[in-house]
């Protein structure tokens, strides 16, 4: 059985990036499609694989360009595995979330071995941290009152050195909040003429 929490995260994941992709195009369609499977792969669902498709049907680069393929047998039965609609409307103006799942008919035959489009260097998804947010307004809010000077527009520049080394990272690992802040604050005060406290 294909778990709940998979759909919840194939819907963040449309909220997230569905700006990025044309839907109207089998391309658009298919490197979507195949950025979400790359996408639960990497959040520990191993089983879903990119649909595999015969020439003369509808597919980019090998695979279903709407579908994935849940990998896991549907029941202990039943070997057979379940493909997932995850564009309604592929290929038009009209393109929505869904969530299609098909009756059991699919066998390891129909796992599309193929590489992926999906650049290795595209940006992770990550979810959105309010906390996160007031924990830097706080920091940087500190050290502007110490000079004292209001905020100027260095701080977006702030901002975006400690969210790129919190969840990218400078050598692709990335730091974490805390490290990140740990990291930059010491440009930022002494840009400021602050001693770090």
């Amino acid at each position: 059985m294909i778990p709940a929490e998979l759909e919840q995260l194939c819907r963040d994941f449309w909220d997230a990036n569905n700006d990025d992709y044309d839907f109207s195009t089998q391309e658009g369609c298919g490197r979507y499609t195949e950025a979400f499977v790359k996408h639960a792969k990497e959040n520990q669902y191993e089983e879903v694989e990119n649909l595999k498709k015969n020439p003369g049907q509808t597919q980019w680069n090998g695979h279903a360009i709407d579908a994935f393929l849940y990998a896991l047998p549907y029941s202990e039965t039943n070997s057979l595995m379940q493909a997932v609609d995850i564009i309604g409307s592929a290929e038009s103006e009209n393109a929505n979330f869904n969530w299609g799942v098909d009756q059991p008919r699919y066998t390891e035959a129909d796992i599309w071995h193929g590489t992926s489009s999906a650049p290795d260097n595209s940006v992770p998804w990550v979810a959105y941290d309010e906390n996160g947010f007031q924990q830097l307004k706080s920091v940087l809010a500190y050290d502007y009152q110490r000079r004292p000077q209001a905020a100027d527009f260095d701080v977006t520049v702030w901002a975006a050195r400690v969210f790129h080394s919190a969840y990218m990272g400078p050598e692709k690992e990335p730091l974490g909040l805390d490290a990140a802040i740990q990291k930059h604050r010491p440009e930022w005060c002494e840009a400021l003429g602050v001693p770090v406290t």
